[in-house]
């Protein structure tokens, strides 16, 4: 089998000035952290009951598993429309 080697410039992550994907990673998670906690603590919530409420709603929907229709070599809007 004849396979297509990529090129240095096809990266999608390219490594840049020698710092590693994951010190990279680390970094923009340590700087968010002071911005998610400014963000929280000028929060205004005008009603707390919905705001727990559509939470506990993303929790539990997060933790079932969706299966969808979908077709290897056809649309699936065409697979969805033969059922």
């Amino acid at each position: 089998m004849d396979v297509m080697k990529r090129r240095k410039t096809d990266n999608p992550f390219p490594l840049t000035a020698g710092v590693s994907r994951d010190s990279m990673l680390r970094r923009s998670s340590h700087r968010a952290r002071p911005v998610l906690v400014v963000a929280a603590l000028n929060l205004r919530v005008d009603s707390p009951l919905l705001l727990g409420a559509l939470l506990a709603v993303a929790v539990v929907t997060s933790a079932f598993k969706i299966e969808l229709p979908l077709g290897r070599s056809r649309s699936n809007l065409v697979a969805l429309a033969r059922r």
